[in-house]
């Protein structure tokens, strides 16, 4: 877990804010697990199941569309489903297949490829629009997700 904080650290993605958040409550929980003197009824992960219905994942999946040019953490996707902040990137997590950072992180990019394909916009300002912390970085994470550079995408489409 410490490698993946100095990783985001060190090469940002557009999900920065938010995988940053959902390490530090994962290791929180972890350290609140391995201290904890009597064991749990219940394991953690069979209190998430199933929490995050329908009716809430869309409001999150609403607040994410609508604030993909912003900053979005956790507590706020957490508010939008009305969970905890501990339990929401579970219950996202188990809802989705996938954590709230990486779901972020993809829409940001599928995002940016639309731009790409249907403006002009230059790619620096996509890329900070998407939340990327300058055109490097957008690059390199444009061209690990879609295999090819964020130019050459664009070429394709004008």
């Amino acid at each position: 877990m410490t490698q993946q904080v100095i990783e985001e650290l060190c090469c940002e993605t557009s999900s920065g804010g938010l995988r940053i958040d959902a390490l530090a409550f994962e290791l929180i929980a972890n350290l609140a697990h391995s201290h904890v003197e009597i064991a749990p009824l219940r394991q953690p992960i069979a209190r998430a199941k199933g929490l995050l219905d329908d009716r809430r994942l869309k409001r999150v999946l609403e607040y994410v569309e609508e604030n993909l040019e912003n900053d979005i953490s956790v507590s706020d996707l957490a508010e939008a489903a009305c969970f905890s902040l501990f339990h929401f990137a579970r219950a996202f997590h188990l809802a989705t297949g996938r954590p709230p950072h990486a779901y972020l992180s993809e829409r940001r990019l599928d995002h940016a490829k639309h731009l790409l394909a249907h403006t002009n916009v230059p790619l620096v300002d996509i890329s900070l629009s998407c939340r990327f912390s300058g055109q490097a970085n957008f690059t390199k994470a444009f061209t690990k997700v879609v295999g090819v550079s964020p130019g050459r995408y664009r070429r394709t489409y004008h």
